[in-house]
């Protein structure tokens, strides 16, 4: 049981908080394009992994089949025990509610759908940030940067600097 709950909170909580940290810092910090890849990588494992959806959604389905699920283990062992608890008036009028040996009620609370805004945020934030920075290293690619190109043509900073007027060759980047 333990185990359960632990990977639970791993993955419902801990990589929904650490995925979302690497995208502030993918978004946030120039790093070098290798290093941004392996981020990016990262990232999309992480979003992978991460469970809030799932938490969100098993809990809406507990809420809604708990009772049915009890019920049905239950099955008819509570039967006599309810006919006699109707049999005899003095002690079903004291009982609150319904006349039965067992009974779950259950119901979302004010706290699930605040659970359930952050997931449907933390979704939305994460794949539009995702998308932005696999859009961001794809023009790199194709591209290049200026960087690339001098390197690619063979320059290094002071021809490039140096320009036409000095006897050095032109090399325009379109970025």
């Amino acid at each position: 049981m333990f185990t359960l709950s632990f990977c639970s909170s791993i993955f419902s909580m801990l990589m929904v908080i650490a995925h979302h940290a690497l995208l502030m810092v993918l978004w946030a910090v120039p790093f070098a394009s290798r290093w941004q890849r392996r981020g990016l990588v990262a990232a999309q494992v992480m979003s992978a992994w991460n469970a809030l959806d799932v938490l969100v959604v098993s809990i809406l389905a507990a809420v809604l089949e708990i009772r049915q699920f009890a019920l049905f283990i239950l099955g008819d062992k509570c039967d006599a025990l309810d006919a006699l608890l109707e049999s005899i008036p003095p002690i079903a009028s004291r009982l609150p509610g319904s006349v039965t040996c067992f009974d779950v009620r259950s119901e979302l609370r004010e706290g699930f759908f605040v659970l359930l805004a952050a997931a449907v945020v933390s979704s939305i934030v994460s794949q539009v940030v995702l998308r932005m920075c696999s859009a961001a290293l794809d023009v790199d690619k194709v591209h290049g940067t200026p960087a690339d190109a001098t390197a690619a043509a063979g320059l290094d900073e002071e021809s490039r600097a140096a320009g036409p007027a000095d006897g050095g060759p032109q090399v325009q980047v379109t970025v």
